[in-house]
């Protein structure tokens, strides 16, 4: 009998304990005590990752002072401009525009997408939400680099579009290509991108993303003569997996085939083919989900449609089947990705015992203890803390079972038992992941 199945027999059964009361903290209290955590970090890459969690949790209750002074902190350079890049976009989407861009302006560049470029772009986003459209592609325009200017363009574009502003959002996006050279300080830079297409990749890109949220609102028409209006193969074949994904989504299961056999490139209708799959068995026609998850298998050598058929059995309640079709999959990892599924959709059912049965059945070390994580977060959602924390404890290979701990502690939070919450998160023996737990449980009071 596994370490998990020993801890979990014992604990199922039995009732809960009350929560461990904690003394009553606040979000920035609770920052505090994860800061002490992570300061006692040996690592430096470990400590700035709990510095970077401190930080986006500083940025979610805006605390953007002292969010700022724990960025600047973090000692690995790139976790630093990725933190600081969160608290601009967190100030931006507070309408502290002025805020957001004097700090975007002290951002070092730590690598070559520089995140100083990308603050700029998430400062355009948050112009444009708030309607500031002149604002925003004024904010674009700061941005040096020629790739990450028409990157920022082209994520104007995209916000438009979900906000319902198709003509908008085209317009912008067919501009891409051509603004890039409006300066010569931008054309003598971008040479050296030209030959690979780079400029027009963000063109592309916006249309693409584009005809996905038309298809999404359910202007199939519009989505189609977006998709079909892209001139690169690659695009435009992306733009049309979009379309069968939405149409596929919305129970269309001709209308996406059709869409898919309009797709020109090669091995580019497999994810449109895989999201009618899952749409045929999530309707319960699983005999042609099975025989198009066949097709696929013999023509591309991938099972990902049997993972998601099996997958959408399993949320129907048909275990059975769901397992018969997980464990017919050669791939080996595509059959842990389906029994991880399968034993997601029992633990989420409240059928705890037969996903731990279906976690141990995984052949793969992470994939199991990956499974077990999520059996013990379905525990503690349950509000069975005892035995959510015996598997969690249970788990080999030491981080896992520290993420699952932390991940209890978060799920005690939101079933509103805040107290026990902090008392699981503040007990993990690992100080990577009691700080991690604290800053997400801050993020919630």
């Amino acid at each position: 009998m596994s370490a998990v199945r020993a801890a979990f027999t014992i604990c199922i059964l039995a009732v809960s304990a009350p929560p461990v009361q904690a003394a009553d903290c606040s979000a920035r209290c609770m920052l505090l005590r994860a800061e002490e955590a992570a300061i006692g970090i040996s690592s430096n890459r470990h400590r700035s990752a709990a510095m970077l969690a401190i930080v986006s949790a500083h940025a979610r209750i805006g605390a953007f002072a002292e969010g700022q002074v724990v960025a600047q902190a973090i000692p690995d350079d790139m976790m630093q401009a990725e933190a600081l890049m969160i608290l601009v976009e967190a100030q931006a989407e507070a309408g502290d525009i002025d805020g957001a861009l004097a700090l975007a302006g002290g951002i070092l560049d730590a690598r070559e997408t520089s995140a100083a470029m990308g603050a700029l772009q998430a400062i355009a986003v948050a112009q444009t939400e708030a309607g500031d459209l002149a604002g925003a592609l004024e904010t674009a325009a700061r941005i040096e680099s020629p790739v990450r200017w028409t990157e920022a363009l082209a994520a104007v574009a995209v916000t438009l579009a979900r906000q319902g502003d198709i003509p908008g959002a085209l317009e912008v996006a067919r501009g891409i290509d051509s603004r890039v050279w409006m300066t010569a300080a931008r054309a003598a830079d971008a040479m050296r991108y030209s030959e690979a297409g780079v400029d027009d990749r963000w063109f592309y890109a916006a249309l693409v993303q584009i005809a996905a949220i038309q298809a999404r609102n359910g202007d199939v028409a519009g989505a189609l003569g977006t998709a079909r209006s892209i001139a690169e193969v690659g695009a435009r074949s992306r733009a049309l997996v979009e379309v069968a994904r939405a149409q596929a989504a919305t129970g269309d299961i001709e209308g996406a085939l059709g869409t898919t056999r309009q797709i020109e490139a090669a091995f580019g209708d497999v994810d449109a083919l895989v999201a009618i799959a899952a749409a045929q068995a999530r309707a319960g026609d699983v005999a042609a989900a099975l025989e198009l998850a066949g097709n696929i298998e013999a023509a591309y050598n991938v099972s990902a449609a049997f993972v998601v058929v099996a997958e959408e059995r399993a949320q129907a309640g048909d275990i059975s089947g769901a397992l018969d079709t997980a464990r017919g999959i050669r791939s080996f990892g595509a059959r842990t990705a389906a029994l991880q599924a399968v034993a997601a959709a029992q633990a989420a059912a409240g059928d705890f015992v037969g996903a731990l049965d279906t976690a141990e059945e995984i052949e793969d070390s992470g994939g199991r203890s990956r499974a077990l994580v999520g059996l013990a977060e379905a525990l503690a959602a349950a509000g069975q803390i005892g035995p959510a924390l015996e598997t969690a404890r249970a788990i080999p290979g030491g981080h896992r079972s520290f993420e699952a701990q932390a991940a209890v502690a978060i799920a005690q939070v939101r079933t509103g038992d805040a107290p026990g919450g902090v008392a699981t998160a503040s007990a993990i023996d690992d100080r990577l992941a009691r700080a991690m737990a604290l800053a997400g449980i801050a993020e919630m009071l």
